[in-house]
């Protein structure tokens, strides 16, 4: 009897035979992704439901990578994936997420600070010592398969565009986690799906889908992956992370843990590190007292707290500003450095993680015409570059800086807000 897994598979329930993929599944770098949680800690910070794994994720995004690929098959005219192509591009998006570290984003962040690959890397790394057990998947090409994670081969966009099969999977399974409603029509994507063996998108005439997709996709990223709580909570797991890693705890070895498993590292490394995750655990987060939002756009801060001032730069500054501060090293430096500054101690100050501007505003998705001729939907006609533009101001609007502290010491932090934005200077 084959292996069955059930899923809810965007907004219904779904059946998914796993049975070909069985012998990766139950190894232990698979079962792994059982006890790591898909958006980390956000579940402590405002969304107790989203407590979905990378296990279930990675099983949701084999399953609409399949639909995407029957989908392109099924049409009388056009580009047929081959049995291999087929095979291989299901098996890469179902380990799409082999090697995600635990505690997701945030932490990878850390390890790549230190020296670490990002994910991808470690995943083709593993796939190498796996070789011989990936090849009793019927069908596979495992030179194709290395080449999908390197991005050296077309079928790569398939999982990992905008309009792939992870993106569609999360957006839709994280916000139906969270209690919110789905903003994109994944199940529409699909149906339209357009692929030529270089080239990957959506027809043409699904174009307003297409563009309530990605304002969703932006939208979520900074309403809900990065609302105020959730953003501070990640720096506050980055910290705990490091300060494990300069107390003895390999970076290596993290690759290996769970979220479970990580928990236990930062308890046992440091002092410093267990009271971090004891405030994570316990939700005793940090609380705003210096933001920066991009120039013209300070009125779309909440004013409620009197003890959060509010800056403004202008929007290549402040990019500049979260570029340098992917750098883990560069984060906790500063964090530091505020800290000795304000005579607190060492754990106090909070810098929220943020993605880069530059990285939202690069969004962009190939649309296929009749004709077969490939446009990009911003760029196509005067009335998309209006769209573009309000894109864009979206981003504006919502897009927040914050450095945080611990509740007690808002109120002190707060009257030294100007001298911590001066410390951010070199880095302008």
């Amino acid at each position: 009897m084959p292996k069955i897994i059930h899923i809810r598979e965007l907004t219904v329930g779904h059946d998914v035979d796993i049975e070909e993929y069985r012998h990766i599944i139950d190894s232990r770098d698979f079962q792994r992704l059982r006890n790591i949680n898909q958006l980390d800690f956000n579940y402590m910070a405002i969304y107790p439901g989203v407590r979905h794994t990378r296990f279930w994720h990675s099983v949701g995004v084999l399953e609409c990578e399949r639909r995407i690929i029957d989908m392109v098959n099924s049409r009388t005219n056009g580009y047929k994936f081959s049995e291999s192509e087929s095979a291989t591009a299901k098996l890469a998006a179902l380990l799409h997420d082999f090697k995600h570290s635990p505690g997701s984003h945030g932490v990878e962040t850390v390890l790549e600070g230190v020296g670490e690959p990002d994910h991808d890397t470690k995943t083709v790394e593993v796939l190498h010592t796996l070789e011989e057990k990936i090849k009793k998947v019927p069908s596979i090409d495992f030179d194709l398969l290395i080449k999908i994670f390197k991005r050296e081969h077309p079928l790569y966009h398939t999982i990992w565009d905008l309009v792939g099969s992870d993106v569609l999977h999360y957006l839709n399974d994280d916000a139906i986690m969270a209690g919110l409603n789905p903003l994109t029509d994944a199940d529409s994507i699909i149906a339209h799906i357009a692929y030529d063996g270089e080239k990957y998108g959506v027809m043409f005439k699904k174009r307003e889908v297409v563009r309530k997709h990605i304002e969703a996709y932006v939208r979520q990223y900074l309403t809900f992956y990065n609302a105020k709580a959730c953003a501070l909570m990640k720096g506050l797991l980055r910290r705990g992370v490091y300060e494990a890693i300069e107390a003895g705890l390999k970076p290596s070895e993290i690759w290996e843990m769970n979220d479970f498993e990580l928990a236990i590292a930062m308890h046992n490394y440091s002092p410093l590190s267990r009271e971090i995750l004891e405030r994570i655990l316990y939700r005793r987060l940090p609380k705003a007292f210096l933001t920066i939002k991009i120039q013209g756009y300070e009125a779309f801060e909440d004013p409620g707290n009197k003890f959060n001032k509010v800056f403004t730069l202008p929007e290549k500054k402040l990019a500049n500003i979260t570029k340098q501060l992917k750098n883990a090293e560069k984060v906790i430096e500063l964090e530091r450095s505020i800290e000795k500054t304000l005579d607190y101690n060492p754990g106090s100050i909070t810098v929220a993680d943020m993605p880069e501007i530059r990285l939202l505003k690069e969004k962009d998705v190939n649309l296929q015409k009749k004709s077969g001729e490939w446009v990009t939907l911003f760029t196509m006609h005067p009335q998309y570059a209006q769209y573009r533009k309000e894109f864009l101001n979206g981003i504006r609007r919502e897009y927040t800086f914050r450095i945080g502290v611990h509740e007690h010491l808002r109120e002190d932090a707060y009257k030294h807000a100007d001298e911590v934005f001066g410390l951010l200077t070199p880095l302008i």
